[in-house]
């Protein structure tokens, strides 16, 4: 049976394809260019941790941040390095906004599926009524059939 990726697969994805791209030495080179242990690059690569923690490490590296996050524009940043404050700033800026969108995305998909759930039990309720009120019109026309003096009345 295959393993169940995480809820951050796409960025870790991302996150792969940059280190592959970028052509680091090896895993453990890349992790500690991120202050991070080896073991725990391979649950950012898989998706269990999420990339946008490893936000302002990565802009060093000049990884594009909103790429590993959404997978628009380029990978390579093409900023010019700004001063740590204002990085450390922006970096959060953007990873909140990240976020809270990806908050609303959660609430949607939760209101789909709240509304699939009402709508097929509305839909189960509707076919039970549809099909009572056919025996219901079944059983009035045998009665008719069986008792014919009834139907002149």
């Amino acid at each position: 049976m295959g393993e169940i990726e995480g809820k951050f697969i796409d960025r870790g994805t991302r996150l792969l394809q940059f280190f592959t791209e970028r052509k680091y030495k090896s895993k453990r080179a890349f992790a500690e260019l991120l202050n991070i242990q080896e073991s725990n690059l391979n649950k950012y690569f898989k998706g269990y941790l999420d990339p946008l923690n490893l936000s302002d490490a990565l802009f060093t590296l000049h990884c594009n941040i909103e790429w590993i996050a959404t997978g628009h524009g380029e990978m390579i940043s093409r900023t010019a390095v700004m001063e740590p404050s204002a990085q450390y700033t922006t970096n959060q800026a953007l990873v909140k906004k990240i976020e809270s969108q990806q908050q609303l995305i959660d609430m949607l998909l939760s209101e789909r599926d709240q509304m699939q759930r009402i709508l097929s039990s509305q839909a189960v309720r509707v076919i039970l009524e549809t099909t009572k009120q056919d025996a219901h019109k079944r059983e009035n026309k045998k009665q008719l059939q069986r008792n014919p003096k009834t139907r002149n009345l």
